[in-house]
C-alpha cells in the first residue's frame, strides 16, 4: 500500500461511520457573516421547521416570498445528513440582492 494509502482509506471510513456529518455553506465572496447568521437560523429547530412547512404555502414572484423560499431551501439543504458537500446559497444570495438592491 502506497504511504498515506492507509490514512485516506482509514477517514473515508471514519466519514461513513459518522453518523452525524453537519453541512456548512459555501463561501460566495464576502458571505462569511450571512453563511454564519444563516446557519445559526437554520439549527434553530422550531424557526427553520415552521420556515421549511410554510415555504410550500408561499405563492408569487414577490421578493418577499423568493427571500423566504431560499431560506427555507437552504434549511432543508443543512438539515440533510446523507450529504457531505457544503451548500451553495446562491439563491439565497440572488434573492436578497433583488430585495435589496446596492
Amino acid at each position: 500500500m502506497a504511504p498515506g494509502m492507509l490514512f485516506r482509506t482509514q477517514a473515508r471510513q471514519k466519514r461513513r461511520s459518522d453518523p452525524v456529518t453537519p453541512r456548512g455553506l459555501v463561501n460566495l465572496g464576502n458571505t462569511c457573516y450571512l453563511n454564519a447568521v444563516v446557519q445559526a437560523l437554520a439549527h434553530c429547530t422550531s424557526f427553520a421547521s415552521r420556515l421549511v412547512g410554510d415555504a410550500a404555502t408561499l405563492e408569487g414572484g414577490d421578493n418577499d416570498a423568493k427571500v423566504s423560499r431560499a431560506f427555507a431551501h437552504i434549511c432543508s439543504a443543512l438539515s440533510d445528513r446523507g450529504r457531505h458537500s457544503a451548500v451553495r446559497p446562491a439563491e439565497l444570495i440572488g434573492a436578497i440582492q433583488a430585495r435589496r438592491p446596492s
